[in-house]
Formats: structure tokens, C-alpha cells, sequence
């Protein structure tokens, strides 16, 4: 069973994640959680676009003609990240009743983001301004990322506190169900993080 929710920013605050070498700790982060429950698997994808420039006019053009199209309005924007959770069960089945035994989950996170690729020529200011703007976009990311993560430790949580049922199918449709409601409880959740911050704007997403 699986759902999923996409991410989309509007160009003028975009939200990419950074995916210089440096970064690779992200992961590291979204797992720093609470050690109860067993982690889910997290897989990482990330697609590139490249964008050329020296100045910062130009590398903003370039994002705004290169940058992905949104999933819901079709719109370009400067990137784009989509995360899903995959979950499936076991039972322990008696004489009356059965009930989730195990659970198990994956996140898979996709970010579609720009790739500098004129950074050596560009001037230390430019450079400069381009650092400060990733570092930003990483802070902001590994929160909408933390989301796909938490959804899937609550689905794991919730589903094994769910009551006995009748019959494996009443189990596996009470399992469904959480699970559903989960993904889009964690979906608000990044609505909602995404309108506090003005798209990343109040934390410095602007180029």
C-alpha cells in the first residue's frame, strides 16, 4: 500500500535541496530521532538541472526557464521535491480475532534542484550569496523531508496499537485507513510549514 504527497514552491521562494557532497548529513538528521521504534528505510533520489551564469540575474533567469513544472498547476518552478511512504503489514491471526503484528515502512524522497555549473567563474560575491542560499534551502528541506519520515514511524507506531479485529481483511482495512490519514495529516504539515515561513522566504530562500 502506498501514498504520496508532492511538493511544489513558486519560483521567487524556491524550495530545492541541496545536494553538494557536504550535505550528505541530511539523512543523518531525519534519522536523529527517537530509537523505540524500528527506522524506516529511506531512499534518496535527486535530479539535476543544470543552470549557467556568473551574476545573479542570470542564474535567476536560468532557473526560472529551466526549473521543473509543478505537479498540481503545471507552472515552472525552480524545484521541486516529492516524497512517498510504502508500508506493509503481518498478522497475528487467533480463533476470533486478528491483529497487525509487523509493520514496515520505506520513504522515498525526489528532488528535482539546479545544478551551478559556472561557480568557478563567478565572482566571491556571487559565490557567496549562492552559499547562503543553499545553506538556507538545506534547513528548509530537511524539514519537509523529516515529514515523509515522522509519517512513516507514526504509521508504524499507530498500526501496531490498532485493536483486534474480526478478520485479517477488517485488520488490513483498519491498517489501510490509519495509514491513509497519516500521509495526509503529514501532507498539512507541509502546507501549513511552507505558509509560517512565506515559502522559505523568512528563512532566507531568496536569491
Amino acid at each position: 500500500m502506498k501514498s504520496s504527497i508532492a511538493l511544489s514552491f513558486p519560483l521567487k521562494f524556491y524550495a530545492k535541496i541541496s545536494i553538494m557532497k557536504y550535505h550528505i548529513f541530511i539523512l543523518a538528521f531525519i534519522l536523529g530521532l527517537s530509537p523505540a521504534l524500528a527506522e524506516p528505510t529511506i531512499k534518496k533520489n535527486v535530479q539535476y538541472y543544470d543552470v549557467k551564469g556568473w551574476d545573479s540575474a542570470f542564474i535567476h533567469n536560468e532557473m526560472d526557464a529551466k526549473g521543473p513544472r509543478d505537479r498540481n498547476s503545471g507552472d515552472r518552478v525552480w524545484a521541486h521535491t516529492h516524497w512517498n511512504v510504502k508500508w506493509n503489514f503481518n498478522y497475528a491471526e487467533e480463533s476470533l480475532s486478528c491483529k497487525i503484528s509487523q509493520v514496515s515502512t520505506t520513504v522515498t524522497i525526489n528532488f528535482i534542484v539546479p545544478r551551478w555549473v559556472e561557480r568557478d567563474k563567478a565572482p566571491q560575491l556571487v559565490k557567496d550569496k549562492w552559499d547562503k542560499f543553499y545553506a538556507a534551502l538545506q534547513k528548509h528541506e530537511q524539514q519537509h523531508a523529516l515529514h515523509g519520515v515522522l509519517a512513516a514511524r507514526e504509521i508504524e507506531s499507530q498500526l501496531l496499537n490498532l485493536p483486534k479485529k474480526r478478520t485479517c481483511n477488517q485488520a488490513k482495512d483498519a491498517g489501510t485507513q490509519t495509514a491513509r490519514t497519516i500521509i495526509k495529516e503529514h501532507a498539512k504539515m507541509d502546507i501549513e510549514y511552507d505558509r509560517k515561513t512565506d515559502q522559505g522566504r523568512t528563512e532566507g530562500l531568496v536569491f
